[in-house]
């Protein structure tokens, strides 16, 4: 009889530790707030990544950006020069021009 009721208190015990982890698995799942704030986090970490990477593809891409753009300069120098030189005089003869009307 005495070997019965350490089995009793026993097995009530162990029933008590998986009520009592029963009971704090379903608090947990009830608290909305502190869910939300978990996903919240989770969420700002990711965006966070997402903004450094995306930081650093675009300046990967200004530098190769800038360096095609000063490659294209040295490969076109000529006729860039002849661009711009032809702008200049195209705005010295708008010059030349409308001092004459005057």
């Amino acid at each position: 009889m005495a070997g019965d009721a350490k089995q009793l208190r026993d097995e009530i015990e162990r029933t008590r530790e998986h009520l009592g982890e029963t009971v704090e698995q379903l608090a947990a799942k009830v608290d909305v707030k502190a869910r939300a704030q978990g996903k919240a986090t989770e969420l700002a970490g990711q965006v966070t990544r997402q903004a450094k990477n995306t930081m650093a593809q675009g300046r990967v891409q200004a530098v190769q950006a800038r360096k095609q753009g000063a490659e294209a300069a040295r490969t076109h120098r000529v006729p860039l020069s002849a661009a711009a030189a032809g702008v200049l005089l195209a705005a010295i003869a708008i010059v030349i021009w409308r001092r004459g009307k005057r």
